[in-house]
């Protein structure tokens, strides 16, 4: 099952790790809008697109030298847990 107050405090901590960074702004806002669009349809499709765009952000991050530790730990709760 998503925890989804993990991945909310996780978007919120890398808004704050990456603050005043243009292009990590740009990916977290793709990841918050994303995010609300699984959160209202609950489907296998918009979780794996979530999924990807979380990765597009890592990239992103990656790129702008800011710690992606947060963006990792939403991955993780979008891993099936059995």
């Amino acid at each position: 099952m998503i925890n989804h107050n993990v991945i909310e405090y996780q978007i919120d901590m890398s808004r704050q790790r990456s603050a005043g960074n243009a292009e990590c702004e740009k990916a977290l806002r793709m990841i918050e809008e994303q995010y609300k669009v699984m959160k209202k349809y609950a489907s296998l499709e918009m979780n794996v697109t979530f999924v990807q765009v979380v990765c597009e952000a890592i990239v992103v991050f990656r790129e702008q030298k800011v710690l992606e530790g947060g963006l990792l730990f939403i991955l993780d709760q979008m891993v099936v847990k059995s």
